[in-house]
């Protein structure tokens, strides 16, 4: 139980600083391009790469790691933990399932955001 308490509060402060970085970076560009998200997402795989490196050679609890990747990070930006995945997948001279996932996850996710759209205005009527 305690694990899921650690993650909980590092989701929170990566929710919480993801709307806040996104905000910042959005009310200083006039545009429609979402540079907010843009900036997060890339921030976000920066640190995980940097942290979990760092990690690999310090001691450091599990709980601590929870707490960063999975709560901190996984809040912050899920597209950390997309790239991560690819890069060990590619890492590990599994290319075709690297390519794949790239494409499946983009492609899919695409998909299925219009899809999502599609039936609920189709079951609202809105």
């Amino acid at each position: 139980m305690i694990k899921i308490l650690i993650i909980c509060i590092g989701g929170s402060l990566g929710a919480s600083l993801r709307y806040l970085v996104s905000l910042k970076i959005n009310e200083s560009h006039n545009t429609s391009f979402p540079f907010g998200t843009l900036v997060v997402n890339i921030t976000g795989c920066f640190l995980i790469g940097f942290l979990w490196h760092m990690s690999d050679h310090m001691n450091i609890s599990e709980n601590l790691r929870l707490f960063i990747f999975v709560g901190l990070l996984g809040a912050f930006t899920t597209f950390s933990t997309f790239g991560f995945e690819s890069h060990n997948l590619f890492s590990n001279s599994n290319n075709n399932l690297g390519i794949l996932y790239i494409a499946a996850s983009n492609l899919f996710g695409i998909a299925f955001v219009f899809f999502g759209l599609i039936l609920s205005r189709n079951i609202f009527r809105v």
